[in-house]
């Protein structure tokens, strides 16, 4: 009897020792078929692609930890289809609404790419190259979205290229020609949602030494750095703002907060 209880003792843990290493098995399995909050699934990539404009290249990183260069959309479409998710390595660059943004970190990607998906962001907007420049030295051509890239960095700060147009620009699957810079503004505004808002100078504010007149957007910008922290102009009322084409005038601070609410709340539609 007791040859007997020993048996069925023994066969008792056999079978515990089995369950638990299955368990174990199954648990590492399923594990590598898991994201880590660091990785992203070949459908959170594909939003992320069409969402914002990724400035390649860009490193992914390995189950083995190997490195992976990415240089063009097709070829992180391509990679995380073949493995079903990819672990991009920080910090990348990428581009939203004509701004170039540093990217940190996983998290502030998926961020992005949630608020934009949520804020439904319109189709993709990139100028097709090759596209030609005007400079101090004369017409330059530049080839591709890299000697862009590079090209703007050369310029001064507030800079920007001067289009020999007509250019092309692909908005989702349509290719625009553009013939003029006020077209290319108005393409960019109208895909942003909203009529953009400029003060009309020369503007004047209040000061400890009376009232200063402001003649430009640059002399604004000296101006409001000269400022303290969370200190705003006091501007002299009435002034005029410019609301697309259209220009109106505002007659207090309150119509003026008013005016520019008005415009975040139709940007977040």
């Amino acid at each position: 009897m007791k040859r007997f209880t020993t048996t069925i003792s023994s066969i008792l843990m056999a079978i515990v020792l089995l369950s638990s290493c299955g368990e174990n098995d199954v648990k590492e399995n399923s594990g590598s078929e898991t994201l880590t909050e660091s990785e992203f699934s070949s459908k959170e990539l594909a939003s992320a692609i069409e969402t914002v404009a990724i400035s390649y290249s860009i490193t992914v990183i390995s189950d083995d930890n190997s490195e992976f260069k990415i240089n063009s959309d097709a070829d992180l479409t391509s990679y995380s289809k073949r493995y079903g998710k990819a672990n991009i390595k920080f910090p990348i660059e990428i581009t939203v609404d004509g701004k170039t943004i540093l990217i940190e970190d996983h998290k502030e990607l998926k961020a992005l790419i949630g608020r934009k998906k949520k804020g439904q962001r319109p189709p993709p907007f990139k100028l097709v190259y090759p596209i030609s420049v005007n400079t101090a030295n004369g017409v330059l051509e530049i080839a591709d979205r890299e000697a862009m890239k590079a090209y703007k960095q050369s310029l001064g700060k507030g800079v920007r290229p001067e289009f020999v147009f007509p250019i092309s620009v692909k908005v989702g699957e349509d290719e625009i020609e553009v013939n003029s810079k006020e077209a290319l503004k108005k393409l960019f505004q109208k895909r942003r949602g909203h009529k953009r808002r400029r003060l009309v100078y020369p503007i004047s504010v209040n000061t400890a030494n009376g009232v200063l007149e402001i003649a430009d957007r640059e002399a604004m910008k000296a101006y409001k750095q000269s400022l303290g922290k969370g200190v705003r102009p006091e501007f002299v009322f009435p002034i005029s703002v410019k609301v697309g084409e259209d220009e109106i005038e505002v007659n207090s601070k309150e119509a003026l907060k008013k005016l520019f609410q008005k415009r975040k709340k139709r940007g977040r539609k």
